[in-house]
């Protein structure tokens, strides 16, 4: 889903980096805008909704992943609009709101399967918390049916391909996604929401936990922590989380307002908003691109906020969702030359094969203002686009070690190496192999090198 309405977006607007890059912040303003309106619905007034707003725009995880554009930015969305609307069900007692929840829940679906741990929380936080009635409803069974149907036609997709995300997640847990503790998984998300801002959402938890004015809501704690669980248990990545921190910002909100009320100390207000201000700076230092690498750097290690893209690979001085940024270009261009070296026709049968589909995605976008031509690859996505129709004269390879290629041909020799300051790791000094007299069929050896990770 997100990639068709990216698809979408550059067809109107333009393939641009500020396009795309404006597309992922106008998501994130959504999320924003609905988290003052949960705020709302847990019946705080403007400050409420205000500082929910101010709170959450203020958490580093936010301006990360809204900063470029990705299937989680949409997921954020997603989660967030479906507790909004179940927020509207459950004050309202209007079930035809299962209809807007569903449509969500399949969107959702088929933007991220995380969706499907948001459901799994949310539904154990509406039984045990008492609102078992609303799920005995027929249009609950229509917004489930209208979620399934949305869903559908990825599971086509799935079924007629082998199911290669079921292959692609036990892959992952298996080879890339590093185990971390359950404390060390709640830390990570603290860094990610920001040190000083774990006062509000932990304050919202709490409060939707203790209240006994939250009792109506406390199915949202209840589905917060379900879903922690889950993603424990199914060993994913920290940032699998970060959706789920939204509503406790709301409630955090609400909880301040209500303190100052009771209290009759309107300071209180004053100070969370200061208290929320502190913590902008740093916020916006480490989750956008202000300042140039070595200074973010040295910001990072001395602020201790190093937060790791939480897989087996080494990792670089800049954190994964910024060292993507870099080399890319510069990879393209390197592979030009190597290309430009071969002899006229030696160019007319030769391919360029990416090691992973960013190398391999680096060379369709940039390549073409170098003349190189569509690049190959058998990982992910690329592999489900097929092989080359006749087997090359000359392969040129990026991002794939030595040693399977001297098994696969009768040549092996180093064109040129790839070189970026602050790429991840294992895309520096990146040799770009020239591989003559492939000993195989490549159409013949495809299925066997998938490489879903």
């Amino acid at each position: 889903l997100s990639i068709w309405l990216l698809s979408a977006i550059i067809h109107i607007f333009g393939d641009s980096l500020i396009v795309i890059r404006i597309a992922a912040a106008l998501i994130g303003a959504g999320v924003i805008y609905t988290v003052g309106s949960i705020a709302h619905e847990l019946g705080g007034g403007k400050f409420a909704q205000w500082f929910a707003m101010l709170a959450y725009a203020a958490a580093p995880g936010l301006l990360v992943i809204n900063g470029f554009y990705s299937m989680n930015a949409l997921d954020h969305l997603f989660w967030t609009l479906a507790v909004f609307y179940v927020l509207k069900l459950v004050n309202s007692g209007n079930v035809k709101w299962w209809l807007i929840i569903g449509l969500i829940a399949g969107l959702g679906l088929e933007n991220k399967y995380s969706m499907a741990f948001l459901i799994v929380g949310l539904g154990v936080g509406l039984l045990i918390t008492g609102h078992h009635r609303l799920l005995r409803t027929r249009y609950f069974l229509y917004g489930a049916a209208i979620a399934i149907l949305l869903f559908i036609p990825h599971l086509i997709w799935e079924f007629a391909l082998g199911w290669p995300t079921l292959e692609f997640i036990a892959n992952a847990k298996q080879y890339k996604i590093a185990a971390i503790s359950p404390l060390a998984f709640l830390l990570d998300n603290v860094l990610a929401m920001g040190p000083t801002m774990v006062l509000i959402w932990g304050t919202g938890l709490i409060y939707l936990l203790v209240a006994p004015t939250m009792k109506r809501y406390r199915f949202i704690a209840v589905s917060y922590i379900v879903i922690f669980i889950l993603l424990n248990v199914q060993v994913s990545k920290a940032y699998y989380m970060m959706a789920a921190y939204p509503p406790l910002f709301a409630a955090g909100a609400v909880a301040v307002k209500r303190l100052a009320t009771l209290t009759s100390r309107q300071w209180i207000k004053a100070v969370a908003v200061v208290w929320v201000a502190i913590g902008l700076p740093l916020a916006v230092s480490l989750g956008t691109p202000l300042l140039p690498p070595p200074q973010f750097v040295r910001l990072s290690r001395a602020v201790g906020m190093e937060v790791d893209a939480g897989e087996r690979n080494q990792q670089g001085a800049l954190p994964q969702y910024f060292a993507d940024r870099f080399g890319w270009r510069n990879l393209a261009a390197t592979v030009a030359g190597v290309y430009y070296g071969l002899t006229p026709e030696e160019r007319e049968r030769t391919i360029i094969w990416g090691g992973n589909y960013g190398e391999a995605g680096a060379i369709d976008y940039f390549g073409p203002a170098f003349g190189l031509p569509h690049a190959y690859s058998t990982h992910n996505s690329y592999w489900l686009w097929g092989p080359p129709k006749d087997t090359p004269q000359v392969v040129i390879f990026v991002g794939v070690g030595r040693k399977m290629l001297e098994a696969a041909f009768d040549s092996v020799e180093v064109g040129d190496t790839v070189k970026c300051d602050y790429c991840m790791p294992y895309e520096n000094d990146q040799p770009v192999f020239i591989c003559r007299g492939y000993k195989y069929n490549i159409a013949d050896r495809w299925p066997s090198l998938r490489h879903f990770i």
